[in-house]
């Protein structure tokens, strides 16, 4: 369960940190430098779980996996409410844009 949380906690955290220096125009390449962060950061964690797995008794993983699991929660939470937040922008944006008559 540590591994899972990490990686997908790291690779999450990894793009929302690389969206933020991506440029505004940087047209198709925004999608593969954010993409890319996201690899970085899975890498990172994935070398963070091996040295705890090395490093820490089975009762200290354990808790490490259960804090893992919560921070994963919380990230997979933040990024879905930055999603419908910025869904909900542009159908704001949009009918705005076109009223109806």
């Amino acid at each position: 369960m540590l591994i899972p949380c990490v990686v997908i906690t790291a690779m999450l955290a990894g793009m929302l940190i690389g969206a933020r220096f991506v440029p505004p125009d940087a047209g198709l390449a925004a999608g593969a430098t954010v993409l890319f962060y996201g690899i970085v950061g899975m890498l990172i964690g994935v070398m963070v779980v091996v040295v705890l797995a090395r490093r820490l008794s089975a009762s200290a993983i354990r808790k490490a996996a259960l804090g893992a699991v919560v921070v994963c929660i919380a990230v997979i939470a933040l990024v879905t409410w930055q999603f419908l937040d910025r869904q909900r922008e542009v159908e704001r944006r949009s009918r705005i844009a076109s009223p109806k008559i």
